[in-house]
């Protein structure tokens, strides 16, 4: 049986977010779905976030939503940031950007020294 939910315009439209052989438990704002034993309807199940991620389930169409850590981007955290080409040069003083897993590192030119090559040697 198809599961029917208003939104926010009160109209009246139909939605099966959950796997067929699921039961659609209708909560405020959300749903869950209920599974016959040994089936999941949950998109984390299979861990789909890579570097650490946290994964959560929209509740709205069931997919996973991989929030990724400092450094990583993608649908599933997988894709490593480029620091070094998403604005200026972060190091100071004529030093160089290299891009390293999930952060950088300056290569610091000739009387400049630290993270950012702002410390006279």
């Amino acid at each position: 049986m198809p599961m029917y939910q208003l939104d926010e315009a009160k109209m009246l439209i139909r939605t099966e977010p959950c796997t067929t052989g699921s039961t659609c438990i209708d909560r405020v704002a959300s749903f869950i779905c209920s599974c016959s034993p040994g089936k999941t309807d949950d998109a984390c199940i299979s861990n789909p976030c890579k570097m650490g991620a946290q994964c959560d389930t929209n509740p709205v169409n069931g997919k996973l939503i991989c929030n990724c850590p400092s450094g990583y981007k993608g649908k599933t955290c997988a894709e490593d940031i480029d620091e070094c080409a998403i604005g200026p040069n972060p190091c100071e003083n004529g030093g160089s950007c290299k891009n390293t897993e999930s952060s950088f590192t300056c290569i610091c030119g000739l009387g400049y020294t630290g993270p950012f090559c702002v410390v006279p040697e």
